[in-house]
């Protein structure tokens, strides 16, 4: 089992068999994902202007939109989508990019 498979099935995607109901569940994982992260992340840049490298969190949040998607469509079509292995790797990258921005100061 390669390191990458491992990954995947750390991750755990489960299908969602109905269309309408994975369609809404993928919308509300992305609105939550882009827009609830972006507010908080906001509100600790305000609050901690000193701590926070600009640049880092601007950075950061560029790729929010394109994690929530790949988030999104890894959890509710799981392995049944032919790309499971690029949103899986969006989902690592955008976990490194946390990480750096976590222990960038």
């Amino acid at each position: 089992m390669n390191l990458q498979s491992k990954w995947v099935n750390f991750l755990k995607p489960t299908y969602v068999s109905d269309e309408i109901k994975r369609k809404k569940l993928q919308v509300i994982i992305f609105f939550s994902i882009t827009y609830g992260l972006s507010y908080s992340l906001g509100l600790l840049a305000i609050c901690f202007n000193h701590l926070i490298d600009s640049e880092i969190l601007a950075q950061f949040m560029m790729i929010l939109p394109l994690s929530s998607v790949s988030i999104a469509k890894f959890y509710t079509e799981g392995r049944n989508n032919d790309k499971y292995n690029f949103y899986s790797s969006v989902i690592l990258f955008l976990l490194f990019t946390f990480l750096y921005l976590l222990l960038n100061h």
